[in-house]
């Protein structure tokens, strides 16, 4: 008779199968997180940092937006003319303002177009922009309470407007 040898399990092949495990484990972990931390590193630019200081004065600013009582409708024409509407709480036009903003798509810089406003009747001011594909648009509107003419220091912003509109297909 021969003798087989037989295999057993011991200890020591526990241990080799469970460090291997972990190890091959651990490795693939490491190479997540580099991927991860290489190619985004979580924070914008600094952005963050700085509106977290600017926060008390953005609180004050909404505050004071919300005490003048206006309201703001924004359309986009089809023959690409931006109009903002303005009223006071009595629903009356907020005539003499100067407005600045910009369009573009929610997810991409590179679509933004700034909107040079003119005012086309009392409270009503209009910026014409060509053409726009169909699809989302953000509409971002600064209102300063002082003509273009006077110096920029006496411009302060008093009312912001961000839209999102959907533009249909022309079918």
């Amino acid at each position: 008779m021969t003798a087989l040898s037989a295999k057993q399990l011991t200890g020591k092949h526990v241990l080799a199968a469970c460090l291997g495990f972990f190890g091959v484990m651990l490795a693939v972990n490491m190479v997540f997180v580099f991927l991860a931390l290489s190619t985004f590193n979580g924070g914008e630019g600094g952005k963050a940092y700085q509106a977290g200081l600017e926060y008390n004065r953005t609180i004050e600013a909404a505050r004071a937006q919300e005490a003048l009582g206006w309201s703001h409708r924004i359309e986009v024409r089809g023959d690409g003319t931006v109009l903002v509407s303005v009223t006071d709480r009595n629903g009356a036009p907020v005539a003499g303002l100067s407005l600045s903003g910009d369009i573009g798509r929610p997810v991409a810089d590179k679509f933004t177009r700034p909107l040079p406003f003119r005012e086309l009747r009392p409270g009503t001011y209009g910026a014409e922009v060509g053409a726009l594909e169909a699809g989302n648009w953000l509409v971002s509107v600064a209102i300063r309470n002082a003509p273009e003419s006077q110096a920029p220091e006496s411009q302060v912003i008093v009312y912001r407007a961000k839209e999102r509109l959907w533009l249909k297909p022309n079918s």
